[in-house]
């Protein structure tokens, strides 16, 4: 991986319509899909400076910032990955001066070393103005790897890298996205992530559980153990497809068909969870709570026959999505 400062691929500032007070800042992107060469958005802290100075002079002052595409920064054999950690300081150096709150959303981890001088730096002067967003789903890095890819980080680095974000003042929110039921959402593992993220300082958490399209079935499919994958393709067998925007959809769901977890598993799952953060001091947010009118209409449509007593099913489409290619 190589790191290249060049226009992105993508627009990267963007302030949307419907949020016409927020900013999102994207610093860096593949050149192409099959590339090992990664932009960098030029003269990043200007061109933050600039749009924020802009949005007052048009009396709609910027008032939050949402920055994605740092990861790659803290790969540590790409080259000239400075140029990117470089630019990275410089836009935390912008909205700080600004008085701007941002939300850096990462899943990227460091060494034991720690965060690079320069960037510490920032952080500790930004101090709450910043807010961390890291996602995270499980302590075991092969569970990471099945769910987000072989370059997933380390869950050890993660870690390392919210406790060094906490010692410094920002607040650290972690995302644990997405749950997996019978394989990131049991008690033992449940617990083993909670207790870790908050001996690294964390004290707040999201959650949500996987919602499962056709082409993450066939991906995850792919990666998991065979009885992972089976225990995962019994969950959603005799769950129905849904429409995207539907009334049990949040407007940040998927635009495709896809599957939910069954009301009652996810509601048992979230109740784990908040238990578990409260006996760790942390506060639990659920992000796809389950209201009453859905876990009605999930128990109104539950088979009547015990899973165990059903006959095995053949041909049916929504096991075939969990099949090999």
């Amino acid at each position: 991986m190589e790191f290249v400062v060049e226009p992105l691929p993508a627009a990267a500032l963007v302030r949307p319509e419907h949020e016409r007070h927020a900013l999102y800042v994207r610093l860096t992107a593949p050149r192409a899909a099959t590339s090992r060469l990664v932009a960098v958005l030029p003269e990043a802290g200007a061109t933050v400076r600039a749009t924020i100075e802009a949005a007052r002079e048009q009396n709609e002052p910027v008032r939050r910032t949402v920055i994605v595409g740092v990861d790659a920064a803290f790969v540590a054999h790409a080259a000239h990955r400075e140029l990117a950690l470089a630019a990275f300081v410089d836009v935390v150096r912008a909205l700080t001066d600004a008085g701007v709150p941002f939300l850096w959303r990462t899943r990227a981890g460091v060494e034991p070393g720690g965060l690079p001088p320069a960037l510490a730096h920032a952080l500790v002067v930004a101090g709450r103005l910043c807010t961390v967003e890291l996602g995270i789903a499980t302590v075991d890095d092969d569970e990471a790897c099945a769910l987000e890819g072989e370059r997933a980080t380390s869950a050890r680095s993660r870690l390392q890298l919210a406790s060094a974000l906490s010692a410094r003042g920002p607040l650290v929110r972690a995302l644990l996205d997405p749950l997996v039921p019978m394989l990131t959402d049991q008690q033992a593992a449940l617990d083993d992530l909670v207790a870790a993220l908050a001996r690294a300082g964390v004290r707040k958490l999201g959650a949500r559980y996987i919602t499962l399209t056709r082409e993450r079935a066939r991906m995850i499919a792919a990666r998991l153990a065979g009885m992972q994958r089976a225990l995962l393709q019994g969950v959603f067998a005799d769950e129905p497809w849904r429409q995207p925007g539907g009334r049990d959809v949040d407007s940040s769901g998927p635009r495709e068909l896809h599957k939910r977890i069954p009301a009652a598993l996810r509601r048992g799952g979230h109740e784990r969870l908040i238990a578990l953060g409260a006996r760790h001091g942390v506060v639990v947010e659920i992000l796809d709570p389950v209201d009453a009118a859905e876990f009605a209409r999930s128990a109104a449509t539950a088979p009547s026959v015990p899973p165990a007593a059903k006959p095995r099913a053949r041909g049916r489409p929504q096991l075939e999505l969990f099949r090999r290619r």
